[in-house]
């Protein structure tokens, strides 16, 4: 990274792309154990690329493009994107926040290699989530989109505060373009999360990052989030699943270097999901040291 001014910077290597708030947070910071199933599915990830970011006192832009990730070995051309994010963030004050952002995705589909007789194969794009927990590893939403050109994805968001209780969202749409005798998939999810600090004073915002800064230490805070991730085409013909989950908890920041988060989620499945139509509960807790 090189730092142009103090208010903007280039980089290049294997990073997040700027799409959204909780794809590009890292895990010192997130609110949740695990990312909200919407972000999972539907994130960029890290990718080789460059970026550039600029910032003020009420607005954040940051664009760049990006190549296929390092784990990438497949024969063939990899895909490329160009990826960026716009906030406006008009209120900053001790007393209240708010902040309204969009995000944009045009990718190409990667090779996926070739036939035995040199033809490339049909070329996919994969949305897929697991259930709001990173201990579970099967991906219970799953669409796999084949004869894939290219894809598009489009995310809103929005943050606002006031005092210690603060509201954040995110919604997402994705299109992927598909050879001409295929019908074009799309998909979509949202999710909307409250916080309460309890105790830490008021919540406070970070405009290099354009999200809300971390508590400080000895704070509470006191969570609820709701998510719906739809991976349903029945025009595409392509039922992946669709799942819905509510997670309340709460998180000790016991001091700059240590977390206790704790959680408890419901998530209900649709009759496309990994096993079918299910609900199940689950409870997580965990003790995080960052360095």
């Amino acid at each position: 990274m090189y730092k142009i001014n103090k208010n903007s910077f280039v980089r290049a290597g294997h990073f997040l792309e700027p799409f959204g708030i909780e794809q590009t947070e890292s895990s010192k910071t997130t609110k949740f154990m695990h990312a909200a199933s919407t972000i999972e599915a539907f994130r960029p990830g890290r990718n080789l690329g460059f970026s550039y970011a600029t910032w003020s006192k009420k607005i954040f832009w940051e664009t760049g493009l990006f190549g296929s990730d390092t784990n990438n070995k497949t024969e063939g051309d990899e895909g490329y994107g160009l990826t960026s994010r716009f906030v406006f963030a008009p209120i900053q004050t001790d007393g209240g926040l708010f902040h309204i952002g969009m995000s944009g995705i045009y990718r190409t589909a990667d090779a996926t290699g070739f036939n035995e007789l040199g033809e490339e194969n049909p070329k996919s794009i994969r949305y897929r989530s697991r259930a709001a927990t990173h201990i579970e590893k099967r991906r219970f939403i799953d669409a796999k989109v084949s004869n894939a050109e290219s894809q598009c994805k489009l995310g809103v968001e929005m943050i606002a505060a006031s005092g210690p209780i603060s509201i954040q969202g995110e919604y997402i749409s994705a299109k992927v373009n598909r050879k001409s005798t295929f019908e074009d998939y799309s998909a979509k999810g949202f999710y909307t999360k409250v916080g309460w600090l309890v105790k830490g004073g008021n919540y406070k915002y970070k405009m290099k990052s354009a999200r809300l800064a971390k508590p400080g230490p000895g704070s509470v805070e006191l969570l609820a989030r709701y998510n719906q991730t739809d991976l349903n085409d029945s025009d595409a013909l392509i039922m992946g699943g669709k799942q819905k989950d509510i997670t309340v908890g709460g998180t000790w920041y016991v001091n700059h270097n240590v977390l206790v988060k704790f959680h408890f989620t419901n998530v209900d499945l649709d009759e496309n999901a990994l096993n079918g139509e299910e609900n199940f509960n689950m409870i997580q807790t965990r003790l995080q040291f960052s360095f």
